[in-house]
């Protein structure tokens, strides 16, 4: 999904309506912040895995992170 993507699925709801994310585990959390991060593939994914990986030495794609509150606190 692109930024653009997204705003438009956003402007069906009303402009105070919350707004989360998946908890750590189980549940929702609300939503902190949203920051630009580089990704890369993860080849062999196991299920229970995300399908990509954050790339610390500026390869990678461009990509958004929304940061929910338990989710992302430590991710440098």
């Amino acid at each position: 999904m692109t930024v653009n993507e997204l705003i438009k699925l956003l402007q069906a709801y009303p402009l105070d309506m919350q707004v989360v994310a998946e908890g750590y585990e189980d549940g929702f959390d609300d939503v902190l912040n949203a920051e630009q991060i580089k990704l890369k593939p993860i080849e062999i994914a196991k299920w229970y895995v995300g399908a990509y990986d954050r790339c610390y030495d500026g390869s990678g794609t461009d990509a958004v992170l929304i940061k929910a509150n338990n989710k992302g606190k430590d991710i440098d």
